[in-house]
């Protein structure tokens, strides 16, 4: 189930980056820790909130392996892909991909979080995290500028500290979604 989840949510962007007119992505055209900001100088809430629950996936997985705890390292990226990622941040930034928008830095946003999110799960999924990390860039010229394969990659760092602020505005968001999805599932709209 899981890595049928991370299929499609792949697909997605995939199939939207199509859309979007994005070109292969290579990870080294956006710094992995900071979101970059839109035309307007800002960081959109869902981005900020993203990069600081990646941080927080990160050190929690770097620590856990250190320590030998394969199974917290593990669940702890499951939880982060399935539920944050999937669930909450996809459904909210395909929202906001439009067509023939180019690399815009809600694209950077997305597939800098998706790339590092494939390094972080590589350890307990070689091969599916190989071949979606390998699609990225895929048709691109500049694939030489690049390590051949995930597994020569830097692992994914904590890099930052966590953005309290988006975190507590996101679960904000996500409290008024989820009471919204209920009222319309006990009354049947």
């Amino acid at each position: 189930s899981f890595a049928n989840k991370l299929w499609n949510a792949s697909r997605l962007l995939f199939m939207n980056m199509e859309k979007s007119g994005v070109e292969p992505w290579l990870a080294s055209e956006q710094s992995s820790s900071e979101p970059s900001a839109d035309g307007n100088g800002t960081v959109p809430i869902e981005d900020r909130w993203i990069f600081s629950r990646l941080q927080a996936c990160a050190a929690t997985v770097n620590r856990t392996l250190e320590q030998h705890r394969y199974h917290e390292a593990a669940q702890t990226l499951w939880d982060f892909a399935w539920h944050e990622f999937c669930d909450w941040y996809l459904e909210v930034k395909k929202l906001r991909f439009q067509e023939n928008s180019g690399l815009d830095a809600h694209w950077r946003n997305a597939l800098a979080v998706y790339e590092q999110m494939l390094r972080l799960l590589y350890p307990f999924m070689p091969f599916l995290t190989e071949e979606l990390w390998q699609r990225i860039a895929h048709g691109s010229g500049k694939a030489l500028d690049r390590p051949a394969s995930i597994s020569l990659t830097r692992f994914p760092q904590s890099a930052g500290q966590p953005d309290a602020t988006a975190e507590r505005q996101f679960a904000l968001l996500q409290a008024i979604v989820t009471a919204a999805r209920e009222l319309r599932a006990d009354h049947k709209l």
